[in-house]
């Protein structure tokens, strides 16, 4: 992790133990040089940390073919650089499809990300009831 400063993501099959797969290597795009760390896989997604530049979810349902394509960025600063002032760490687990991101100077970070599926829509609410009141300037 500290040395690694270039943008670049290193994923290895593990699944066999006896055969480990030479790495997929994913170079974040030009200008977003940071540490790339605390990466969690959730469904066909990787959820990464980045100090300097945030959070990036990277689509890695081709992983396989060596494939990463990033699918949503979210900066928590505002210079992009190799420095430790960024994106602590990131929980993509919650059910409600909610990521939290820490932020080294700007706290704590509440996203909702639209990975590709519509968004699901409340369900209706029923029409406010009307009742009695004396003033004329009440908020039902």
């Amino acid at each position: 992790e500290l040395d690694n400063n270039k943008g670049q993501t290193y994923m290895f099959d593990v699944s066999d133990l006896t055969n480990i797969m030479s790495p997929i290597i994913h170079q974040a795009p030009p200008g977003r040089r940071s540490i790339m760390h605390n990466e969690y896989v959730k469904g066909d997604f990787l959820y990464q940390s980045n100090y300097a530049a945030g959070l990036v979810i990277l689509d890695a349902s081709n992983a396989e073919t060596g494939v990463l394509e990033e699918a949503a960025y979210f900066n928590v600063v505002s210079q992009v650089s190799a420095s430790f002032t960024g994106s602590w760490s990131n929980y993509p687990y919650f059910s409600s499809g909610v990521v939290v991101v820490s932020s080294i100077p700007g706290g704590l970070f509440v996203l909702k990300p639209n990975l590709g599926t519509p968004p699901v829509s409340p369900p209706p609410s029923s029409p406010p009831s009307a009742s009695p009141t004396s003033s004329s300037n009440s908020v039902v």
